[in-house]
């Protein structure tokens, strides 16, 4: 069985004001296409009530790092109480949401993906290998993730300090 490990435990950002829900997942989307990752969107919700709008997105990419090891974002964006506003933006009208965002990137190292050391006697040695012969691998794969988790969330609070200049 595989281990998980949490590097970048949940990083919060939120925005109230306006925004554009699409763009938002657009800067993730293109993120994950640049960087090589397989993209995974578990989860794409919109919810309509009279004049409220909820939106959930929950993306889980990952990137093979070795044949032991491999790298998983865990990026959820929620909207919630948005409605629609129109927005002046460089002279043009434009479309926009007006409400809440919360934004949660986590980055997770899955080791032994394969569950190629899971047989009983080959478990003794993964312990043993693990400590003395992979440790540098898997710290130097960490700190990758952790690198990776970063980048994603300040590209996301880049895009969302730009739209709090939106009015």
């Amino acid at each position: 069985m595989s281990e998980q490990q949490t590097i970048v435990p949940k990083e919060t950002m939120t925005l109230e004001g306006i925004f554009n829900i699409k763009d938002i997942r657009n800067v993730v989307v293109d993120w994950m296409f640049a960087k090589a990752y397989v993209p995974i969107e578990e989860k794409a919700q919109q919810v309509v009530k009279k004049d409220k709008k909820f939106f959930e997105f929950k993306f889980k990419p990952y990137k093979k790092l070795s044949d032991y090891a491999k790298c998983i974002i865990k990026i959820t964006i929620s909207a919630f109480n948005c409605k629609d506003v129109m927005v002046s933006v460089f002279g043009k009208k434009k479309k926009m949401l007006e409400g809440k965002v919360l934004i949660k990137v986590e980055g997770i190292l899955e080791t032994d993906y394969e569950a190629r050391w899971e047989h009983p006697w080959m478990y003794a040695v993964r312990v043993i290998a693990e400590k003395y012969i992979i440790a540098p691998f898997v710290s130097h794969h960490a700190k990758y993730v952790e690198a990776e988790a970063h980048q994603i969330s300040s590209q996301l609070r880049g895009y969302l300090n730009l739209q709090k200049r939106v009015k």
